[in-house]
C-alpha cells in the first residue's frame, strides 16, 4: 500500500470494503449459528421414541454435535466481527494521519454508497 496521498486513500478504501464484506460473512455465520441452535426446539419430535419413555440413542450424540457446531459458528462469527472492527480502526488511524488520503477515502466511500460518480480513480 502506498505511504501517502490519494493512493493511500484508495488503498484504505479497499481495506474498508474488506471490513464491509467481513460483516456480511459474519451475518451468515450468525444466522447459521442460530439456525443450528434452534434445532433444540424441535428435538422432542425428532428424537422421542413413541414406544418408550425417553429419547433414542442418537439424541445424546446429536446434542453434543449441535453444541460443538454452535460453538464453532459462534466463534467464527465473533472472529469475523473483531477482524472487521480492526480493519476499520486501521483505516481510521491511517486516514487521520494523512488529510489527502482521508479526502480520497471519503470520496470513494461516498461513491461506494451511491452518492456521486467518482470519475477515474488514480
Amino acid at each position: 500500500m502506498p505511504d501517502s496521498g490519494k493512493e493511500l486513500g484508495a488503498g484504505l478504501h479497499e481495506l474498508w470494503k474488506v471490513a464491509q464484506n467481513f460483516e456480511r460473512v459474519q451475518d451468515e455465520f450468525y444466522a447459521a449459528r442460530n439456525a443450528v441452535a434452534d434445532t433444540v426446539l424441535k428435538q422432542d419430535k425428532a428424537f422421542r421414541w413413541d414406544h418408550r419413555d425417553g429419547y433414542g440413542p442418537v439424541y445424546r450424540v446429536w446434542s453434543e454435535l449441535r453444541a460443538e457446531i454452535v460453538s464453532i459458528l459462534g466463534d467464527t462469527d465473533q472472529s469475523l466481527g473483531l477482524t472487521a472492527d480492526a480493519l476499520r480502526q486501521a483505516v481510521r488511524a491511517y486516514a487521520r494521519a494523512d488529510d489527502e488520503a482521508a479526502a480520497e477515502l471519503d470520496r470513494r466511500q461516498q461513491w461506494h454508497r451511491g452518492s456521486d460518480d467518482p470519475g477515474r480513480f488514480a
